[in-house]
Order: structure tokens, then C-alpha cells, then sequence
């Protein structure tokens, strides 16, 4: 027991069942309270219906409340993370079906089909490519959305290969 008077411990007390004013009961006096309304160990001393103890039955099923009210969130969340992942493989994805557009232009075959055999099957019907008089080509790829089939924007992505003499 500290010996230091502004930390003087009230009288222990034996526990016993009190009520407020809403019927809610607590045990009061389990633990010896410090003035300044800590226990001997530091803690905040817990009196009451917010104690967690037999008085707290009107919170019974806040936190499946709780959980039921966050999902739509966490779902908005994954889908948004999930688009964010099909755009950057979209983005990357264009770079190579632009290069493999480019060889093929260089050898005089077709680069849109070079283009879309590239691509997965998800984002091939997607790609227009148009190839320029100096073995450049120009493709642009639609990013579509994860849910719904409309398309969220395009990518454009160039390359250049020179023709092969032939």
C-alpha cells in the first residue's frame, strides 16, 4: 500500500450487488480504489454497466451488429482492389500485345491478330491495333470493369519494329 497521502486508499470494502438507475446491476467494491479513481495496480477502477459484467445485457449482439454493418464495405473494398488489379494487368499486358503487333507488322503479317493471340481471352476482344507506314503500331486496349461489362477507360500503348527487308 503506498505511503504517499494524495494516493491513500479508501477502506476496503466487501464486494457487494449494486443497481443503478436503470436496473442494471455491477459488483462495487471488489477492488480496493485509489483517490483519483485508479486500483492498486494503475488501472482505471470498472464500477457500473459498462464493466463488461452482468449489467452490460443491453450490448448483447452489438458486435454482429457491428460486423453486419462493416461488411459492405470490406466487399466494396475487394472489388475496388480487384479492378485495380485486372487495370494494371491490362496496362501491362499492353505493352507486350503492342511489341508483338510491331514484329509482326515488321514481317508483313497481321498485326491485329499477333495483337489479340497475345492477350488473354478477357481482354482480347477489347484491342484495336493500327499499324503506320514506319513499323510503328498503335494499339489500344479497353479495360473492362470486374462487375458489369462496360468498359472503365482505354489504354494506348506504341511500338516500333523495324520492317524486314524482304
Amino acid at each position: 500500500m503506498p505511503s504517499d497521502p494524495l494516493l491513500a486508499a479508501t477502506a476496503p470494502a466487501a464486494p457487494r450487488r449494486a443497481e443503478d438507475e436503470h436496473g442494471s446491476a455491477a459488483i462495487v467494491g471488489a477492488t480496493t480504489v485509489l483517490s483519483g479513481g485508479a486500483s492498486e495496480r494503475g488501472r482505471p477502477a470498472v464500477v457500473g454497466a459498462a464493466s463488461g459484467g452482468p449489467g452490460c445485457a443491453g450490448e448483447r449482439g452489438q458486435a454482429a451488429v457491428e460486423l453486419v454493418a462493416v461488411l459492405p464495405l470490406v466487399a466494396l473494398l475487394a472489388l475496388l482492389s480487384w479492378q485495380a488489379v485486372v487495370a494494371g494487368q491490362a496496362v501491362w499486358l499492353s505493352g507486350a500485345a503492342a511489341r508483338a503487333a510491331a514484329r509482326a507488322n515488321a514481317i508483313g503479317a497481321d498485326a491485329q491478330a499477333a495483337a489479340r493471340r497475345t492477350l488473354p481471352g478477357s481482354l482480347a476482344p477489347g484491342a484495336l491495333v493500327r499499324a503506320e507506314g514506319n513499323g510503328a503500331v498503335t494499339l489500344r486496349l479497353a479495360i473492362p470493369v470486374v462487375v458489369g461489362g462496360v468498359q472503365l477507360a482505354s489504354i494506348r500503348a506504341r511500338a516500333r519494329f523495324a520492317p524486314q527487308g524482304g
